[in-house]
C-alpha cells in the first residue's frame, strides 16, 4: 500500500513539473500493483485515485479517448465505494473524478455531457461540505464551478458562465482573506477565464484587469515551477486578444510574441508536443492582429504555419477534435488572401472551411458552432462579390443574416449583435455593387442602428470603427443615387469617428481613414468644392505623417496612400489649377511632392 501511495504522489509531482510521460508511468505502475492486489483492504480506493490522476495526465497529452477510459473506470469505482454509508467521505473524490471526466468530454466536443459531470460534482462538493464541515472542499467546488463556466461559455451561454466564474473567484478570495491561502494556479485560471468571458461579452477594458492579475500570478508560479509556463502563455494570448479588441495592436503583438516564445520552448525544446495546438492557436491570433494592422504578408506566414500544424495533427495525428480549429485557420488565411486581392484563392479556403463547419453543425449536432458557420458565409459572400458573382454572394449573406437574426433575436445571444450588423453591412455592399441601391440602404441603416446602440448606448467603444465603416458605405450608396449632400453628411461623420480614434492612439484605422478621405475628396471634386478638397489633402498628410519614417509601414496604409495619390494624378490640368489656387503659393507643397517621389511619379 505504501509503495502504491508513493507512486501516485510521485506521479502528481512529476505532472506538476510538466513531465507527463514520466507521471503516467508512475500511475500505470500503481494501477498494475492495485490490480494484482486482492480485493478489499483499500484496493478500489487506490485504484480509483491512480486512474483519475492518469486520466488527467493523458488529457494534457491530448490522448483523450485513453483519458476517458481511465476516468470512466475511476468514476465507477468511486460510485461503488460511496454507496456504503461509512465511505461517504469519498464523495469529494468522486466529485474530483467527475470534474476530470467533464474536462475530457468538453475537449471531445461533448459539452452537454461535460455539464452533467460538473453539475453532479458541484452538488457532491456542497453536500460533503455540509456533512463534513471541511473548508478545504471549497477549493474543489471552486474548480468545478470554473470548469462549468468554461463549458457554458463554449455553448454561448456567457452570462451563466460569468456567474460561475464570479462564484469561484469569491471562494478563492475568501480563502485568501481567511488566511487559509488559495491554490494560486486554479485562482489564476479562474481570473483568466473571467477575463476572456468579459472580452467575449464586449467588455475588453474590464477584462484586462483580470488578465493582468492572472499573468502576475502565473509569472510568480513559473519562477518556482517551469510546469506553469504553458498557462502563462495561454493567459498572455487571451490578454493579447483583449488588447486587439481595444485597438492596442502593438501591445497585443507583444503578448502574442511572448506566448509564442514560451510555446516554442515547451514544444520544440522540452518536447511537450501536446502544446502544438496552442502554438498554432497563438500564431492564428497573431496573424489576425497583423492583418488588422495591415501587415498582410506577415499575417499570411502566421496562418500558413498554424494550418500546417493543424493539418498534421488532424490528418496524421488523428486529433479529429481539432478540425474546427483547422477550419478557423482556413478562414483567417482566406481573409488575408482576400485583403491581398486574391479572391479565388480565398474562396478555396472558405469552401473547405464551410464543408467542415456544416458537417460539425448539421452532421454532428454541434449547434454552438453555427455562429462560426455564419461568419464564414459572410467572408465567402465578400469574395464572391469581389468577383462580380453577386447572386451567389447574396445567397451567402442571406443565410448568414438569417442565422444571426435567430441567435440574437430568438435565442438572446446579444453578444452577436455586432456580427449581425457586420453581415448586414457586407450584404449591403454586395447590393450596392449590383446597383440595387435602395435595398443596400436598408441594410446599411439597420447595421448603423445596431452599431449606434452598441457604441453610444452600451458604451462598447470598440465598435466605433465599424460604425464609421457603415456610415461610409451608406454615404457611397447615396453618392451613387446622386444624393450628394446626404452622402457628404455620412462621410463627414464616419471620417470624424476615425479621426477621433487616431487621436486616441488607435492607429490601425489609418488605412480606413485615408480611404475615407479619398472618397470624400472625390465627391468634393465633383461638387467643385476645392476648399474642402484641399482640406482633405492636408488631413491625409497628417494621417500618413507618423508612418513616413518607418522602414516598412503597414501595407494597408501604403496601398491606401497610393490610391489617394492616384486620385490626384487623375485631376485635369484645369482642376489641378483650381486646387493649387486654393492651396496657395506652394501649390501641392513639398510634403506632397515627397509623397510622389516615394510612392509614384509626379502628377
Amino acid at each position: 500500500m505504501e509503495q502504491i501511495e508513493r507512486l501516485i504522489e510521485e506521479g502528481i509531482n512529476l505532472a506538476d513539473l510538466g513531465r507527463l510521460e514520466e507521471a503516467i508511468g508512475c500511475y500505470e505502475e500503481a494501477v498494475n500493483l492495485c490490480r494484482q492486489w486482492a480485493e478489499g483492504e483499500g484496493r478500489e480506493e487506490f485504484l480509483a485515485r491512480a486512474l483519475s490522476n492518469k486520466g488527467a495526465a493523458l488529457r494534457r497529452l491530448g490522448r483523450l479517448e485513453e483519458s476517458l477510459n481511465c476516468l470512466n473506470e475511476a468514476v465507477a469505482l468511486y460510485r461503488q465505494l460511496t454507496k456504503v454509508e461509512e465511505r461517504k467521505d469519498l464523495s469529494d473524490k468522486l466529485a474530483g473524478a467527475l470534474v476530470n471526466k467533464g474536462n475530457v468530454l468538453d475537449d471531445l466536443g461533448r459539452p452537454h455531457e461535460a455539464l452533467q459531470c460538473y453539475e453532479e460534482a458541484i452538488t457532491l462538493f456542497k453536500q460533503s461540505m455540509e456533512r463534513q464541515g471541511r473548508a478545504e472542499l471549497n477549493e474543489g467546488l471552486a474548480l468545478a464551478l470554473m470548469n462549468k463556466g468554461v463549458t457554458l461559455r463554449g455553448l454561448g451561454r456567457l452570462e451563466e458562465s460569468l456567474n460561475c466564474f464570479d462564484e469561484a473567484i469569491a471562494i478563492y478570495r475568501q480563502l485568501w482573506e481567511q488566511g487559509q491561502g488559495a491554490p494560486a494556479y486554479e485562482f489564476a485560471m479562474t481570473l483568466m477565464n473571467k477575463g476572456e468571458t468579459l472580452r467575449r461579452l464586449g467588455h475588453p477594458e474590464e477584462a484586462l484587469s483580470y488578465f493582468d492579475e492572472a499573468v502576475g500570478i502565473f509569472r510568480r508560479l513559473v519562477e518556482k515551477h517551469r510546469g506553469f509556463a504553458e498557462w502563462l502563455a495561454w493567459t498572455l494570448r487571451d490578454e493579447g486578444k483583449a488588447l486587439d479588441d481595444l485597438g492596442r495592436l502593438e501591445e497585443a503583438l507583444a503578448c502574442y510574441d511572448e506566448a509564442i516564445a514560451l510555446y516554442r520552448q515547451l514544444v520544440e525544446v522540452e518536447g511537450q508536443k501536446a502544446l502544438e495546438k496552442e502554438l498554432a492557436a497563438t500564431m492564428m491570433n497573431k496573424g489576425v492582429t497583423l492583418r488588422r494592422g495591415g501587415h498582410w504578408e506577415d499575417a499570411l506566414h502566421c496562418f500558413e504555419e498554424a494550418i500546417g500544424i493543424y493539418r498534421r495533427l488532424v490528418e496524421v495525428g488523428g486529433q479529429r477534435e481539432l478540425v474546427s480549429e483547422l477550419a478557423s485557420a482556413l478562414v483567417n488565411i482566406g481573409n488575408a488572401l482576400a485583403d491581398a486581392d486574391r479572391p479565388e484563392e480565398a474562396l478555396t479556403c472558405y469552401d473547405e472551411a464551410i464543408r467542415v463547419y456544416r458537417q460539425l453543425v448539421e452532421g454532428e449536432g454541434r449547434g454552438e458552432l453555427v455562429s462560426d458557420l455564419a461568419g464564414i458565409l459572410v467572408n465567402k459572400g465578400n469574395a464572391l462579390a469581389d468577383l462580380g458573382r453577386f447572386e451567389e454572394a447574396l445567397c451567402c449573406f442571406d443565410e448568414a443574416v438569417a442565422i444571426y437574426r435567430r441567435l440574437v433575436g430568438t435565442e438572446g445571444r446579444k453578444e452577436l449583435a455586432s456580427w449581425l450588423a457586420a453581415a448586414l453591412v457586407n450584404k449591403g455592399g454586395a447590393l450596392q455593387k449590383a446597383e440595387r441601391f435602395e435595398e443596400a440602404l436598408r441594410c446599411f441603416d439597420e447595421a448603423i442602428a445596431i452599431y449606434r446602440q452598441l457604441v453610444e448606448r452600451q458604451g462598447q467603444k470598440e465598435w466605433t470603427d465599424k460604425l464609421a465603416a457603415g456610415l461610409m458605405n451608406k454615404g457611397a450608396t447615396l453618392d451613387d443615387l446622386g444624393r450628394f449632400e446626404e452622402a457628404l453628411q455620412c462621410y463627414d461623420e464616419g471620417i470624424r469617428l476615425w479621426e477621433e480614434m487616431m487621436e486616441a492612439g488607435s492607429t490601425h484605422v489609418a488605412a480606413w481613414l485615408l480611404q475615407g478621405l479619398g472618397v470624400r475628396f472625390e465627391l468634393k471634386r465633383r461638387m467643385r468644392d476645392w476648399q474642402g478638397a484641399a482640406e482633405d489633402i492636408y488631413r491625409a498628410l497628417a494621417v500618413v505623417q507618423p508612418f513616413l519614417g518607418a522602414e516598412s509601414p503597414p501595407e494597408s496604409v501604403v496601398m491606401a496612400l497610393i490610391a489617394f495619390l492616384f486620385r490626384l494624378r487623375l485631376l485635369t490640368p484645369e482642376e489641378l489649377a483650381e486646387l493649387e489656387e486654393v492651396l496657395g503659393e506652394e501649390g501641392l507643397g513639398k510634403e506632397l511632392q515627397d509623397w510622389f517621389e516615394r510612392w509614384g511619379n509626379d502628377p
